[in-house]
């Protein structure tokens, strides 16, 4: 099975994927509804729409959904780049603002944000391997 949490989708994605969203009232977090070692792979796009005490247990759960030699994939925004294209006056204050709080939608609204060394340190910690990680700019 492949997983997708997310708040936003698209038809094809229904075609491919099994959505759990917060906007369809499902539990994010712990994935109730999934049993464990059932995931393929698992996308993730709304971490930073967690609150940040809840990430880490969050990323532990998704890992007891996944098979073994299955693949976590998680998606958002690096809160260091951000910061870096700030200093580097590649992206503006109100860019920046934008990237970090999200919008006015309430599952688009920022509750953390988080930098995908964080990410990397949980996975290790649980005993992952990391095959590949990306840094793309804001």
């Amino acid at each position: 099975m492949k997983l997708k949490i997310t708040n936003s989708w698209s038809d094809d994605d229904l075609l491919h994927y099994l959505v759990v969203s917060p906007i369809l009232g499902k539990n994010i977090y712990n994935l109730e509804d999934v049993a464990d070692s059932e995931c393929d792979e698992i996308y993730c796009n709304i971490l930073e729409k967690m609150p940040i005490s809840a990430v880490a247990s969050t990323i532990t759960n998704y890992t007891k959904k996944l098979r073994h030699g299955g693949k976590i994939i998680f998606e958002g925004t690096d809160f260091i780049q951000t910061c870096l294209a700030v200093i580097n006056r590649s992206t503006t204050i109100f860019d920046a603002n934008n990237i970090i709080y999200g919008g006015p939608e309430s599952w688009n609204l920022n509750a953390s944000m988080i930098c995908a060394s964080d990410i990397s340190a949980v996975l290790t910690q649980l005993g992952l391997k990391i095959t590949k990680r990306a840094l793309y700019g804001s």
